[in-house]
């Protein structure tokens, strides 16, 4: 009997699991539903904003290489400091978007749920495999707002640029802190600095929403602050991986290009004459 209990437990437990990942998967696909059909209707008053001119060349798309650091991890936001020409709205909205459907917002969402699971910030999904899987589907809605506010439709409504302008020169004590502080400084589509109304509209906007489908027990403004001061720590951190992973990658390259030994030189070619010189004769050289 204490077998047949034990199976049936182990049985049940991978039932859960299960259920738990349909879950997760519903649940991202009805975030990305809800954010592609009403989230928009948010953002018409920018269309009203814009005027007949139109629009800039959009600028070259970079190289695979450049549009991820370490990797993995997605660079789509990142332009040089001298880049001039502003994004469309259009291209404020593919950068959302882009940036949704790559395979990195999976993995990122997994480290959110750890923290939140330690700090007990989403304890009303309960413990085991289950619990954390539904935690895990929120952070993916949780990750599918914030982009769509910070990367479209602030950005279109206050005409600021979503992206990471890279300085990469000066001292490293500079670009760091530069990189920090783009959370709170950002640039204008008309090129000039101001405060970063994006970003922080955006998180409290994001986490407004969480506080929909959060369990009732860890909604309120502990679960609205943790989730703002969380994106403000993990775009600072993402500036910082972003204006020094470049340098980092050159100079791994260099050095195994240092250590790599050079091909052997390639052979004189044989042309069969061997010059000699024989007695009472003149020396004869190969022509």
């Amino acid at each position: 009997m204490t077998g047949d209990g034990a199976g049936w437990s182990a049985a049940g437990q991978v039932h859960d699991c299960w259920k738990a990942m349909k879950r997760t998967v519903s649940l991202r696909l009805a975030a990305i539903r809800a954010v592609w059909i009403f989230f928009p209707l948010l953002a018409l008053p920018a269309f009203a904003l814009q005027t007949s001119t139109p629009s800039p060349t959009p600028p070259l798309s970079p190289s695979k290489a450049d549009t991820r650091v370490v990797g993995v991890v997605p660079a789509f936001n990142v332009a040089t400091f001298d880049t001039k020409t502003p994004l469309t709205t259009n291209q404020k909205f593919h950068l959302f978007w882009r940036s949704s459907l790559d395979p990195f917002t999976l993995i990122a969402p997994a480290f959110k749920a750890g923290i939140y699971n330690a700090a007990g910030l989403n304890s009303g999904y309960g413990s085991g495999a289950s619990g954390f899987f539904k935690g895990y589907a929120a952070a993916i809605a949780d990750g599918t707002t914030s982009r769509f506010f910070r990367s479209y439709m602030y950005p279109v409504l206050l005409h600021e640029d979503p992206r990471y302008f890279r300085i990469a020169n000066g001292t490293k004590k500079s670009r760091t802190g530069y990189a920090l502080t783009r959370v709170f400084v950002n640039r204008t589509d008309a090129g000039n600095n101001r405060f970063n109304w994006s970003k922080l509209l955006a998180g409290f906007s994001s986490s407004g929403l969480s506080n929909l489908y959060y369990p009732q027990e860890n909604r309120g403004p502990a679960l609205t602050f943790s989730n703002v001061g969380l994106s403000y720590l993990g775009e600072a951190g993402m500036n910082l991986v972003k204006e020094f992973w470049p340098d980092i990658a050159a100079r791994r390259k260099a050095r195994h290009s240092k250590f790599t030994p050079s091909p052997p030189a390639s052979p004189a070619p044989q042309t069969g004459c061997i010059p000699t010189k024989r007695a009472g004769q003149p020396f004869s050289p190969c022509n």
